[in-house]
């Protein structure tokens, strides 16, 4: 699994812009076969990645009861919401898939 988090970095002319390092870092996780998580309410290139995968979401998401869940990590939430929707989908995952140390 990846986590995607904010992604953004101060921009040359002193303003914030989107990280382009993170768009890398998801090519690299989609190319070593992993579940992402872009948690799009976090906003910068973590909304961009988080449309991504829900434009795409069969290609990322092969298995099914996970859409609504990916959905919910775009809208606004207290931390502590976003975190509980975050914890509740790694689990959901990790039972699906069997990780390691998965129970």
């Amino acid at each position: 699994m990846a986590l995607f988090l904010f992604g953004n970095k101060s921009g040359t002319t002193g303003g914030i812009s989107p990280a382009d390092g993170m768009e890398e870092e998801f090519r690299i996780a989609v190319s070593k076969g992993l579940f992402l998580i872009p948690v799009g309410c976090t906003g910068s290139m973590a909304a961009a990645l988080h449309k991504k995968v829900l434009d795409n979401f069969d290609d990322y998401y092969p298995l099914a009861g996970y859409r609504r869940m990916v959905e919910a990590l775009g809208r606004p939430g207290t931390p502590a919401q976003v975190t509980l929707l975050i914890v509740t989908l790694v689990e959901k995952l990790r039972e699906d898939i069997a990780l390691p140390g998965a129970k």
